[in-house]
């Protein structure tokens, strides 16, 4: 046991200032302290969310510190920080495209604002993309709480 335990305290020891385990701590806390730490590294690959339009539009811009380590979604690249499937990834970054254009700032503006901000921008430009990219018959059903795939099927037919 006592291999054991010197393993351990070097394991604590080498694991940084953000551990929040010590030498006494149990292996059982280690353990699930190790799984948490190994999904926030930046090479770790997690699920694209499938969330509403509004969250996503939060996400894009802020990212998310438990699945992005606080990497704004828009700087995520396919295969790097998170597993995408091409549907999901390219339908949120089309209707987030949209909803840029429509509210009228750039993507490296609305980054650095406040959030009560950003979502202030997000709530003036959707009921534009529904009138605008959404078919007439979609329109009810087209809302904020809808993902942003949701929205793509609803698009009105060129």
């Amino acid at each position: 046991m006592a291999l054991v335990d010197t393993a351990f305290d070097a394991f604590v020891a080498h694991s940084g200032p953000h551990c929040p385990l010590t030498g006494e701590s149990l292996y059982s806390k280690a353990t699930i302290w190790v799984m948490h730490a190994m999904l926030l590294l930046p090479t770790s690959k997690l699920p694209f969310p499938n969330t509403d339009s509004r969250t996503m539009w939060r996400l894009w811009f802020k990212g998310d510190v438990a699945c992005s380590n606080g990497v704004p979604y828009r700087r995520c690249t396919r295969g790097k920080g998170c597993e995408m499937s091409e549907g999901s990834w390219s339908h949120a970054k089309l209707v987030i495209k949209i909803l840029v254009r429509l509210q009228g700032h750039s993507d490296d503006a609305l980054e650095p604002m406040a959030e009560e901000t950003l979502m202030d921008a997000f709530d003036r430009a959707f009921p534009r993309y529904v009138e605008q990219h959404v078919g007439e018959k979609y329109r009810k059903s087209a809302q904020p709480e809808k993902s942003c795939s949701s929205l793509r099927k609803y698009r009105q037919e060129s």
